[in-house]
């Protein structure tokens, strides 16, 4: 790939991903460079690797970290290409810890994996931790 930090691809429908290289989000500890991007749409980081913070951040602000299980994968990705990817929700609710995401004009599926624990998976599916505060003082109010 010419630039890892700019490909993007497209999974769901009109929800964007980002393919990034070795440790996505280092130097980018700042909420910020996870909030901005998913305010532009994105909801989904595949990377080779990530940096912890970032990758926490993401999750807070509803966008899923996940890492490529065979890293080659990366050199076979190109910007347009689609990840059809309809049914990642049920794949986290599943809770272990992997994704299968096909490629549909490429005619390929390749595994991720993410670091979601339980709390975390319930934080992400609410859209990130402020929609997830948002609904835990509902029912507790209730």
């Amino acid at each position: 790939m010419n630039n890892p930090f700019t490909l993007g691809v497209n999974y769901w429908p009109r929800r964007k991903a980002m393919i990034g290289g070795q440790n996505y989000g280092q130097a980018s500890s700042r909420e910020h460079a996870a909030l901005a991007p998913r305010y532009l749409g994105l909801r989904m980081v595949i990377a080779q690797s990530a940096a912890r913070i970032h990758s926490n951040h993401l999750i807070n602000f509803g966008s899923l970290p996940v890492m490529f299980d065979n890293p080659a994968i990366f050199n076979k990705l190109e910007a347009g290409d689609v990840i059809a990817a309809g049914n990642v929700h049920k794949q986290i609710q599943a809770g272990n810890g992997k994704l299968n995401l096909p490629v549909s004009r490429k005619n390929f599926t390749f595994t991720a994996s993410h670091p979601l624990t339980p709390p975390l998976i319930e934080i992400l599916l609410a859209g990130g931790r402020p929609h997830w505060f948002r609904k835990e003082r509902r029912v507790k109010s209730a």
